[in-house]
């Protein structure tokens, strides 16, 4: 009998999400009703609807959800959890985020929903030590945090560098030592604005992936409008940009990545993004090589993309020649 109720709930899942939402909050009710240590499928579907924003997050449905924080059911609290903070409740949204964090073993999902939070409130002690609990708990996600922090130890370390050069070169202008993340993003930036091209790559780098590798890790409209990330800033603006014009060639590979999207298929903005690409090539930056390379097969360009092949791999062999022919000029002869 449990079997033929698991597969019932499953069996409605794309009626259920694809109904009016008057009838899946219908759904979705009568999924909490029978939400139990017994019923996961139940307890699972009403999570997924509550948190989809088509149910309206109302004081009733957090009471709802508050009346199924038990031990033998976490996931609920850190549902609950997240309503709460949906809301902005924030400082209520702790209790159940702490409950689950402790009592889930498996995921670690409450430590580290409210690890986001206390990073959001700039308590990054906190932070830290329910991202670890996380991580111990088995969230992945929560372990990359380990990884971030040793990433965000590099970068203060790459702007000490950056910082040393310019003033040996030119002046530190009252720029003091990095001390800190923050402290290296707020010196990168004014060395970007005085035309340092490696600075406008590293402020690239931390607009883009926030400490120089960081992936998206939290569904944002989970969280209040207040505390959310802020928007990246447009094109126009880009540092990547900037830095490759200034003659810091690593620069053009990002900028042209950045116009591209990431797509890798040819698109309005390809020739744009060749552009850039040309720029590393032609003083010798590989990886803007062969993204050149590709762009310009994918735009039937086949000659142009032949003649950098040649120019590169005519005389030396690296592993840049044997990308290009792996992927663009298998069994093409070389000439010297």
């Amino acid at each position: 009998m449990k079997k033929c109720s698991l597969l019932f709930f499953f069996s409605l899942t794309p009626l259920t999400f694809a109904a009016p939402v008057q009838d899946q909050a219908s759904a979705m009710l009568e999924n909490l009703k029978n939400c139990s240590k017994n019923s996961p499928a139940a307890c699972y579907f009403a999570r997924s609807m509550a948190l989809s924003e088509k149910i309206k997050n109302t004081p009733e449905l957090r009471r709802l959800f508050k009346d199924r924080c038990k031990d033998e059911m976490v996931e609920m609290c850190a549902t609950y959890g997240l309503l709460l903070a949906r809301a902005g409740e924030i400082q209520t949204a702790k209790q159940p985020l702490g409950f689950a964090c402790g009592k889930d073993r498996i995921r670690g999902a409450g430590c580290y929903l409210l690890a986001e939070i206390y990073r959001r409130e700039g308590k990054q002690v906190e932070a830290e030590q329910f991202f670890e609990q996380a991580c111990r708990n088995g969230d992945h996600a929560g372990c990359l945090e380990g990884q971030r922090k040793q990433q965000s130890a590099k970068f203060v370390q790459q702007t000490a560098e950056i910082r040393s050069r310019f003033c040996r070169l030119k002046s530190c202008n009252g720029i003091p030592e990095p001390t800190d993340l923050q402290s290296s993003k707020k010196i990168v930036a004014s060395l970007c604005e005085l035309n340092d091209g490696e600075s406008c790559f590293r402020l690239g780098l931390v607009i883009k992936e926030g400490t120089g590798s960081e992936p998206p890790r939290f569904d944002e409209h989970f969280m209040p409008v207040s505390m959310r990330r802020p928007e990246r800033p447009s094109l126009k603006d880009s540092p990547f940009q900037k830095g490759c014009t200034l003659g810091f060639f690593d620069s053009c590979f990002s900028a042209g990545g950045e116009v591209e999207g990431g797509s890798g298929s040819p698109t309005m903005n390809s020739q744009e993004a060749a552009n850039w690409y040309k720029k590393g090539c032609d003083h010798d930056n590989s990886a803007s090589c062969e993204s050149l390379v590709r762009v310009l097969s994918n735009r039937q360009q086949r000659r142009e993309a032949e003649e950098i092949y040649r120019r590169r791999c005519s005389k030396a062999r690296n592993s840049e020649c044997e990308y290009l022919e792996m992927h663009f000029f298998r069994g093409l002869k070389k000439s010297k």
